[in-house]
Parts: structure tokens; C-alpha cells; sequence
């Protein structure tokens, strides 16, 4: 039987999964494109606190855009490490992956698509 601690460390760690997971699919992302796509039932405020535990554990890098006439907001890509942990882990079977994207603003339109 699992106890407690074991349960809310799966729970992290599939949140983890997902964001690593859809990052590596779409380069580049909100954070309301990844709340949308990989939390189900969950407040922003946990969102936050996984993005920010990635971020710290360098797993995935943040960037602010600016669009115009509208005021910034931050965009998460994986990093290389975040693609050796997702590797690791079985997910992706590929040597390589483009990481960073070309035209950011253009995939997080096309990610609302």
C-alpha cells in the first residue's frame, strides 16, 4: 500500500511529466497553454508553484514576449536538461530534438489554434 508521501510525489511528478511533455511538442508555450493542456482540476496558484519548480531545477527555461499593443507575458520552453529528463524517463524515443523555437510568438498563435 502507498503511503501519503508517495501518492503526492506521483502526483507532482506526472504534473512534471505532462509540462516536460508538452513542451517538448509545441518549443514554446504560455503558461495558460500549459495550464490548459496539462492540469485538470487545479488552481493557478499550483500551476505556478510546478512551473517555478521546474524553472529552479532548470528543467525548463522562461522568457518574457512582448505582442503588440498588449502588455508581456512569460513563455516556457524545455531545456536540455529538461530533454535528458524526459528522455530518461522513457518518453521520447529520439536523439535529438529542436529545442528552442525560431519565431516563438508565431508557435504560441498557432498553439491557441
Amino acid at each position: 500500500m502507498k503511503t501519503t508521501k508517495q501518492v503526492e510525489a506521483q502526483f507532482y511528478y506526472n504534473h512534471f511529466l505532462r509540462v516536460l511533455s508538452f513542451l517538448a511538442t509545441q518549443k514554446v508555450s504560455t503558461a495558460k497553454q500549459i495550464d490548459s493542456y496539462c492540469f485538470y482540476d487545479t488552481t493557478h496558484s499550483y500551476v505556478w508553484k510546478v512551473l517555478k519548480q521546474l524553472r529552479k531545477a532548470k528543467l525548463v527555461d522562461e522568457k518574457a514576449i512582448r505582442m503588440e499593443r498588449r502588455r508581456q507575458f512569460l513563455s516556457f520552453s524545455l531545456t536540455k536538461a529538461g530533454f535528458q529528463e524526459l528522455n530518461e524517463m522513457g518518453q521520447l524515443d529520439l536523439e535529438e530534438l529542436q529545442l528552442k523555437s525560431n519565431s516563438p510568438l508565431h508557435d504560441i498563435i498557432l498553439g491557441d489554434i
